[in-house]
């Protein structure tokens, strides 16, 4: 078959132990304009000294990408989020050899989190596949955060953030947004966000401030 992409993963990298996003690269080393998202799950040798077998249990960490895949409760709120782009981000890696930052989006919710793929040397990524998120809106949430990272093995640095609270959206209505990043100098996130009232028109009270 033809190669899609690659991307090559590090069991030094602290995301490989958890579900995350990565970018895949062509036979040129360049964006292949896609990404995957996975977990590594190591499985020890036997202890008679044999080959690692596989476990025929289905790991907890796959259980929750389960869940978080389910369509959402009808009977719940819920809001829609759609990333596009980012433009002027700051630089945070060399600028030699087109060693630029390599940008992702982390959305959080109250406990529910997500990020996009992340775009490799990119100061104004455009985000095309992974970038469609739902989440279930609790009787404490009021606030979606959404912060723009530079992909590091060790610590990812920041870019900028931004919010949105949850009462100023009017149910059943796409809306565009292109908001400044809040200690990202010039930089901006353009996104698309939706609410949606619960079946039978719930109120979105949650939502209000207090």
């Amino acid at each position: 078959g033809q190669l899609i992409g690659r991307c090559n993963i590090y069991r030094g990298d602290p995301r490989s132990s958890a579900v995350s996003s990565y970018t895949l690269l062509d036979e040129a080393g360049q964006t292949a304009n896609c990404g995957i998202e996975l977990v590594v799950i190591e499985t020890p040798p036997s202890q008679a000294g044999g080959t690692a077998v596989a476990a025929p249990v289905v790991p907890p960490i796959l259980a929750e990408i389960q869940a978080a895949s389910a369509a959402p409760d009808p009977n719940s709120n819920v809001v829609r989020v759609k990333i596009l782009s980012a433009s002027s981000l700051i630089n945070k890696d060399t600028g030699i050899m087109g060693d630029y930052s390599d940008p992702f989006v982390r959305l959080k919710m109250g406990k529910q989190e997500f990020q996009t793929p992340t775009i490799s040397d990119n100061l104004n990524p455009v985000w095309t596949v992974g970038n469609d998120f739902t989440f279930v809106v609790g009787d404490k949430d009021g606030e979606l955060e959404l912060e723009v990272f530079n992909e590091n093995y060790i610590r990812n640095d920041s870019l900028g953030s931004t919010s949105v609270a949850l009462f100023t959206l009017p149910p059943g209505e796409w809306i565009r947004r292109r908001d400044p990043l809040k200690n990202g100098k010039d930089g901006c996130l353009e996104y698309e966000i939706r609410f949606d009232r619960a079946r039978g028109g719930s109120s979105a009270a949650a939502c209000q401030p207090a």
